[in-house]
């Protein structure tokens, strides 16, 4: 690997940002400046904007969520890069303004495709998502806050 980041370091370092909100919790100080968020209906975001639209979601107050991350690897080919999966779980437990009132409802996401790309820096330079398998789950193959 080029990257001056070895890949057990950079694997550690998704793991820290994926636990700071991937920005949301710690003002976006993991985030590099440029940072884009591209996911296949939304984005290429900037920074800015991206930090603005999830300030509102506060997802965590309004669900109990797990995220069931894994099979976390670096990319072969784009060394910085750190590829990993997702089988989110929720329930709408609490009310809120944008989720209205708690239903109680289960909300089980299809497989999600992750991608972090890190500065030499380790600020995440880009985050993005894709769903894998849109026929699993019951959100109607949405994934994300889309759900």
């Amino acid at each position: 690997s080029v990257f001056p980041i070895t890949p057990e370091d950079l694997v550690a370092r998704a793991k820290e940002v994926l636990t700071a909100g991937i920005g949301t919790k710690d003002e976006g100080a993991c985030l590099a400046e440029g940072f884009e968020f591209c996911a296949p209906v939304v984005g290429p975001l900037p920074k800015e904007e991206y930090l603005a639209a999830l300030a509102d979601f506060k997802l965590e107050e309004s669900f109990d969520v797990n995220a069931q991350y894994h099979l976390f690897r670096v990319d072969p080919t784009q060394t910085n890069r750190v590829w990993f999966h997702t089988r989110t779980l929720g329930k709408h437990v609490a009310d809120s303004k944008r989720f209205g009132k708690a239903t109680g409802k289960e909300i089980i996401n299809p497989p999600q495709c992750m991608h972090m790309d890190f500065t030499a820096d380790g600020l995440v330079k880009e985050f993005g998502f894709y769903t894998v398998d849109r026929r699993q789950g019951n959100t109607g193959g949405l994934g994300g806050a889309f759900a």
